[in-house]
């Protein structure tokens, strides 16, 4: 097996990156990540036995960690990251790295340098749907003409996204964040506490739930726990969500926590889970996290979560951005312990189905297929 370099240009513990560290975690081929900046993650996968490093190399920090406007602040982030990536492929040269996994768009940039000058193979990651919803119209088009000649392969966490992604062809890994199904959980019979988990940000639709929540709990004892904070600029919107909250018939019985590092004991501590995007998500790990806790999970659909639950089964689906329909799903949910009980029972069965440690030697087995050109057409790691 080929020592595999990983490449993020991000070092905070969003989706992304907590997703390779739980691959890598279980990976047993030798394998590195790189990340472009410091901070907070970098010492968690250190903790976790994973080699990493912060490569800050000749470019300017600015141009990796600052969205640029303007075509000068645009051509300038622009060669930085060309003398980025051309120094790191000499540090990638005299090291024993044999293929190049750029896990972020950014580091699809600088990746390509590297993987150029050390002529090694380029694999990218993409966790994002390439669509104008996440990027607007001309990003989401230079993406996609990216797409066509830098990497050699792709690896996608859903079939959402890889519905957004032209390939031309290339080989394809379908490997959705896993995680490890400890036991930890219980099969729920009412709805006491519901929680929502994810970033603070307008299109993962914490207003939409605070509104549900509100039509279909106020005044009775169930409380609503919202987890999370704003990571890239979105403390507008978090104003926003807990004004709205506070106006609210049920402002006593909705919580605030902001970032959690423990979010398994948040769901553990939960009985139902929503997960309320107003467009269609990439995956939604956490719709994972709550099945494995054993909670009833609302989630919506198009997108990621709809590959995950069968409406009526082991969850329950509503249409991205109805308020309506989210709330006659939680009205069913608080009428219907039966119900309750139901979903949760199937919701651990379906969980082991994302191990986390078999996605992770799926994924490792396939790259080394593209190392050596043998990988062909589309391949789930489930």
């Amino acid at each position: 097996m080929a020592n595999t370099l990983y490449l993020t240009h991000s070092a905070v513990p969003a989706g992304a990156e907590l997703h390779l560290m739980k691959l890598l975690e279980h990976a047993t081929t030798c394998a590195g990540v790189s990340f472009a900046i410091d901070g907070p993650v970098v010492e968690l996968f250190r903790q976790r036995g994973i080699h990493v490093e912060v490569f800050g190399g000749p470019a300017d920090a600015l141009s990796i960690k600052r969205v640029e406007t303007g075509l000068t602040s645009r051509l300038r982030a622009l060669g930085g990251l060309v003398r980025y990536g051309w120094a790191l492929g000499g540090q990638v040269r005299t090291r024993d790295y044999e293929l190049i996994v750029a896990w972020t768009i950014k580091s699809l940039l600088y990746g390509t340098i590297a993987a150029k000058r050390a002529r090694v193979p380029l694999v990218w990651c993409v966790n994002d749907r390439l669509s104008p919803e996440y990027f607007g119209r001309t990003a989401s088009f230079v993406l996609s003409k990216l797409a066509t000649f830098l990497p050699r392969a792709f690896i996608v966490n859903s079939r959402a996204t890889l519905d957004t992604v032209d390939t031309h062809g290339k080989p394809v890994l379908i490997a959705p964040p896993g995680l490890t199904v400890t036991g930890r959980q219980r099969v729920r019979s009412a709805v006491t506490v519901v929680a929502m988990v994810g970033r603070i940000a307008p299109w993962k639709g914490q207003l939409e739930f605070v509104r549900a929540f509100d039509a279909a709990f106020a005044g009775t004892d169930v409380r609503a726990v919202v987890v999370g904070g704003p990571l890239f600029g979105e403390d507008d919107y978090f104003d926003e969500i807990r004004a709205a909250a506070a106006a609210s018939t049920s402002a006593q019985q909705i919580t605030f926590t902001g970032h959690v590092q423990n979010v398994a004991e948040v769901l553990l501590d939960s009985d139902v889970l929503v997960h309320a995007s107003i467009i269609p998500e990439p995956f939604g790990a956490v719709v994972l996290e709550g099945l494995a806790a054993g909670n009833a999970v609302v989630a919506t659909r198009p997108g990621g979560p709809a590959e995950v639950i069968t409406d009526g089964r082991d969850g329950l689906l509503t249409p991205c951005g109805d308020v309506a329909a989210l709330t006659n799903a939680l009205e069913k949910l608080r009428d219907d312990p039966a119900l309750v009980e139901r979903l949760s029972f199937a919701a651990t069965t379906r969980a082991r189905d994302y191990d986390v440690e078999a996605i992770s030697m799926s994924m490792q087995a396939w790259l080394e297929t593209v190392r050596t050109g043998a990988a062909r057409g589309v391949t789930s790691a489930v």
